[in-house]
């Protein structure tokens, strides 16, 4: 709270004082917007959506593999023409 309340009471500063304008800047960022979690949130969310999907195909990928029928496949050479 007296972060807060701090960085309302700053008021801008003059130009000449470009220190002070900075100082006011990085105060002002510490302060999260009311929008910032539920879009961290969303990210987490598809971020863990999207490892899920590969997970599952890295496993049905790995479980045809093991169905093919691997004597008909063919053997290539390095020096083999297509």
């Amino acid at each position: 709270m007296v972060v807060l309340e701090a960085a309302s009471a700053i008021r801008e500063p003059s130009p000449s004082s470009e220190l002070g304008y900075l100082v006011a800047y990085a105060i002002r960022g510490f302060r999260m917007s009311e929008g910032f979690w539920p879009v961290v949130l969303i990210i987490v969310f598809i971020i863990a959506w999207v490892l899920a999907k590969v997970v599952a195909y890295a496993r049905k990928s790995e479980q045809q593999w093991r169905e093919v029928d691997k004597s008909k496949l063919k053997e290539l050479k390095d020096d083999d023409e297509w």
